[in-house]
């Protein structure tokens, strides 16, 4: 099983964006880790819709499996992965 991480809101924007370089970031993390997020992000990505469109990108994102947001102290603890791109 791979080693959770969280993934930060800049992170997510971009690849929301299809940023090329955010998009290969993910790619690479995702190789080797089981993404998600925290309740402090998905509030900012929440935060910062402004239509109805932007909503069902941020609802499309952080619903699957893959980005399963951790509020609290996690078993194994969770890896922090600070990636400049």
């Amino acid at each position: 099983m791979a080693q959770p991480v969280i993934i930060d809101t800049d992170i997510l924007i971009d690849f929301g964006l299809d940023k090329p370089d955010a998009v290969q970031t993910m790619v690479n993390i995702e190789q080797y880790y089981t993404i998600s997020v925290s309740v402090i992000t998905a509030m900012e990505l929440y935060s910062g819709c402004r239509s109805k469109k932007d909503l069902k990108e941020v609802e499309e994102l952080i619903i699957p499996d893959k980005l399963t947001p951790h509020s609290g102290e996690t078993d194994p603890p969770l890896d922090l992965v600070a990636v400049i791109y």
